[in-house]
C-alpha cells in the first residue's frame, strides 16, 4: 500500500506521541518502584491525588506545569 506524504506524517506524529506517552508511563512505573511517585519532578511537592487520577503519568504539579507552558508557549493541559 502506497502512503501519501500526509498519511506518513500523520502516522509518524502518532508514533511520536505514543513514544512520548510510553516514556512518561515508564517513568511513572519507575517512580512507583523507587517511592517517588506523586512528587513533582520540578519542585518536589506532592502532586494532588485528583491530578494523578486524571493523569497518572504526570511528572509535575499544576503550578510547575503552568510555568513550563507559559515559558515554552505550549497550551496543552496534560503531561
Amino acid at each position: 500500500q502506497r502512503m501519501t506524504g500526509s498519511t506518513h506524517q500523520y502516522r509518524q506524529a502518532l508514533t511520536d506521541i505514543d513514544a512520548a506517552d510510553l516514556a512518561r508511563i515508564n517513568r511513572a512505573l519507575d517512580a512507583l518502584a523507587d517511592g517517588s511517585y506523586g512528587l513533582c519532578d520540578e519542585c518536589g511537592c506532592d502532586i494532588p491525588f485528583a491530578r494523578l487520577q486524571i493523569e497518572p503519568q504526570t511528572q509535575h504539579c499544576v503550578a510547575c506545569k503552568s510555568r513550563w507552558e507559559q515559558a515554552t508557549g505550549h497550551a496543552h493541559a496534560s503531561h
